[in-house]
């Protein structure tokens, strides 16, 4: 059943329609366990929330709110000779380093600092990504997840109302190999194993889209348990090319549990 939602397009506030996505507040969760992700609300109380992300943005349901630009400082100095780890449900980037990557401006309301930022993708170039734009999947999605300037930390911040903020960015197909993702991903078979890791010069500034003047807002959660209600979601609107030749490289050469 669809519930509805608002969410904040660009310098737009938009209603949506929220996919339904179970979950909670601790123990171990899988992608893969029976039921699927519909069964983690049985086991993690905290995800049957009414702000349950991810969602489904709808369009044409959507109407300007006019929050001016994002700043991002340091993307590139923080991602700069990096670990990049196989977490067992994706493949994670961690951004502790000084410099410190972080984000402010476009109606936040703190300074947020970088974490990390992980991959979703499937097994093909039509379904991969969390979040869907119209009833539409995209083949990947990348999350830069951030914490507040409040908070210490990120496992403080994650507990607290808009304790963090997450960067949200579609994949689209292109003919082409993108040549920065190259750079990630040629570091996968290194990390085939579930807890090995490898270093990356993940050059995060130049990976993501040149125009982030609009994006889409809403307020959510974690979207795996325990599916915290406590995330500032920004969805751009302007994708990351990858071909379908790295799309289809990433699944045989690592272990996710999906």
């Amino acid at each position: 059943m669809l519930n509805y939602k608002k969410i904040l397009f660009l310098n737009l506030l938009i209603f949506i329609f929220l996919r339904e996505v179970a979950g909670s507040s601790g123990g171990n969760w899988s992608y893969m366990e029976y039921g699927g992700t519909k069964k983690w609300k049985y086991t993690f109380h905290t995800c049957t929330g009414k702000k349950q992300s991810p969602v489904d943005i709808i369009t044409a349901l959507t109407f300007n709110k006019n929050y001016g630009p994002m700043e991002i400082v340091n993307y590139d100095e923080a991602s700069a000779q990096i670990l990049l780890t196989n977490a067992g449900t994706t493949v994670v980037a961690d951004l502790h380093k000084d410099p410190k990557a972080k984000i402010s401006g476009a109606g936040l309301p703190s300074v947020y600092f970088a974490h990390s930022f992980h991959f979703h993708w499937g097994s093909g170039d039509g379904f991969g990504s969390e979040h869907f734009k119209d009833g539409t999947s995209f083949p990947m999605e990348m999350h830069i997840v951030h914490y507040s300037s409040t908070y210490s930390n990120l496992e403080e911040a994650a507990h607290q109302p808009e304790g963090l903020a997450v960067l949200g960015f579609f994949f689209t197909i292109s003919t082409v190999n993108n040549t920065i993702l190259q750079g990630i991903i040629e570091k996968f078979p290194m990390i085939k194993a579930v807890g090995s890791n490898a270093k990356v010069d993940a050059q995060l500034g130049m990976l993501i889209p040149k125009d982030i003047t609009k994006y889409y807002r809403y307020s959510g959660s974690l979207t795996t348990p325990p599916c915290s209600e406590t995330v500032i979601w920004t969805i751009f609107e302007s994708t990351i090319s990858v071909s379908s030749l790295q799309v289809n490289f990433l699944h045989p050469h690592l272990f996710i549990d999906r």
